[in-house]
């Protein structure tokens, strides 16, 4: 069976996939240490981050320390496998006070153009006064280069008005290179309204010919919420470390000061605030109130 909500990979056959496992720290003053990381897969094992594969030291431990507020590739799992298939795994990480299960699937592919993911994500788009852009890069897994013959865009599935076409800069004759990644086209979108949408981007190259050999489809998806995130820090004089008052706006060398940071937004649904962090160290994010629900206006 496999792994609950595993996002997708695809790979060719003989390639190498090494995903980092990237983890972050949510806390706000404790650094969180990683106690083991393990899978019981037989087709993947794990390796230093910066390291050869299968040189994975048990002295990693003393690293696996994760100052607040950060995130840091602690490992990365080395994936090879010399037959086609869907392989799904999982990857366990365990700190001093929690457990964490990482689900894996991959796609091992024969050889011809391959793009890595399932589907190419737009994610979450807030306006549509400006086009939003996607690239679209490819690798070709085939001993003589390729020349792309032709891509096409369509939209699916999306809320009318919704539009999904292609840059200026995407068009024919790029040549791909076998085992090396290129971005051939750059998908822009402009939605009608809110809702989710779905598309596809076809790509045909000389090789493609007859059923061993049809054009590369990859799923486009996103969704549209429109609106503004707006932030403001408390107005009233509040008192710093030293009890004096001062205006939010000033702040002394030498002196430690607080300020009350207050979120409103436009958008028409709840937003759920997950995550702060200011990336000046003179500043640092205190009491968070965490997965706290914004409501509109």
């Amino acid at each position: 069976q496999p792994p609950p909500a595993a996002p997708q990979v695809r790979v060719p056959v003989e390639a190498s996939f090494r995903p980092p496992i990237r983890i972050f720290n949510p806390h706000v003053a404790e650094h969180l240490a990683v106690k083991e990381i393990y899978t019981s897969e037989s087709f993947m094992h794990l390796a230093m981050p910066d390291g050869d594969d299968g040189h994975f030291s048990p002295d990693a431990q003393k690293r696996w320390r994760v100052p607040p507020g950060e995130a840091r590739v602690l490992a990365r799992v080395v994936f090879r496998a010399s037959s086609s298939g869907t392989y799904w795994g999982y990857v366990h990480v365990r700190s001093e006070k929690v457990a964490l299960t990482i689900p894996m699937e991959v796609v091992v592919a024969r050889g011809g153009l391959h793009h890595e993911r399932r589907e190419l994500s737009f994610g979450t788009l807030t306006s549509r006064s400006s086009p939003a852009t996607l690239p679209v890069t490819v690798t070709s897994y085939t001993e003589a280069p390729l020349v792309v013959s032709k891509i096409f865009v369509k939209l699916e599935k999306g809320v009318e008005g919704t539009e999904l076409f292609l840059s200026d800069d995407s068009g024919m004759g790029r040549v791909l290179h076998p085992s090396i990644p290129r971005t051939i086209a750059t998908i822009q979108c402009i939605p009608g309204g809110e809702g989710d949408f779905v598309g596809t981007v076809s790509i045909t190259t000389n090789a493609t010919g007859g059923r061993a050999r049809r054009p590369l489809d990859v799923t486009i998806a996103g969704t549209a919420h429109f609106g503004t995130l707006r932030a403001s820090f408390d107005a009233p004089p509040i008192r710093s470390s030293d009890g004096e008052k001062r205006e939010p706006a000033v702040f002394l060398a030498g002196r430690s000061d607080e300020r009350v940071l207050s979120l409103t937004h436009s958008f028409s649904s709840p937003v759920r605030l997950q995550h702060a962090e200011v990336s000046d160290p003179s500043f640092r994010v205190k009491e968070l109130q965490e997965d706290i629900v914004v409501q509109p206006g």
